[in-house]
């Protein structure tokens, strides 16, 4: 009997231990509804592959460049090599964004729980968890809810600080570089012809 609430207990305690890494995000950001979208076909995907690492790519501004992830085959995830997939998602948005001089890569979600420290989310793998069965506005309300996405399908950083991403109204400049980036998304495979569409209306509404 002893034994047995000693596993429990270990069981309730790795459940809930918070996933605070150096290599997790920290601060705070709003997902436009494109990088809904991408982690969204992320955390859904099928074909005996689950999820394993999404991460994203900020500029020196704070700006959201470039969503990446990977996937394992199903029940078989080794440990992760994160100094690895930090540097390939690095060199995948500075061919992205090759203007940009400064871009760092930090992880959101590790399979299907978001351990990225917005202050709000509690990084564990109970209440930051995104089931593969929810619906699209499910994963958009546990998002809201966690913090990272407040209904705007614009984002752009006012500020110096790299931690923050404000949102601002579209201008006919960005509104073109946002396109350009969609387009790339959408040539390197990362998204779907009908989610670059889909993407690109919001933009352009």
């Amino acid at each position: 009997m002893k034994k047995y609430l000693t596993i429990l207990i270990l069981v309730f305690f790795f459940n809930n231990i918070s996933l605070a890494d150096k290599y997790n995000g920290r601060g705070e950001i709003i997902l436009n509804d494109m990088f809904v979208d991408v982690f969204m076909q992320y955390v859904q995907k099928k074909n005996n592959q689950s999820p394993m690492i999404f991460l994203l790519a900020i500029s020196e501004s704070g700006e959201l460049l470039y969503p990446n992830y990977w996937f394992c085959p199903e029940g078989n995830c080794r440990a992760l090599d994160k100094p690895r997939f930090k540097k390939r998602c690095e060199l995948d948005a500075k061919k992205y964004a090759p203007g940009e001089k400064y871009v760092e890569c930090f992880i959101f979600a590790r399979k299907r729980t978001i351990v990225w420290d917005n202050d709000i989310n509690p990084m564990t793998r109970k209440e930051s968890k995104i089931s593969s069965k929810w619906s699209r506005s499910q994963i958009v309300e546990k998002l809201t809810e966690l913090g990272f996405y407040d209904g705007e399908s614009i984002n752009e950083n006012t500020s110096n600080d790299s931690k923050y991403i404000k949102k601002t109204k579209a201008t006919k400049k960005n509104i073109s570089e946002q396109i350009q980036k969609l387009n790339k998304l959408y040539e390197d495979g990362i998204i779907t012809k009908e989610e670059f569409k889909k993407a690109k209306k919001k933009i352009l509404n």
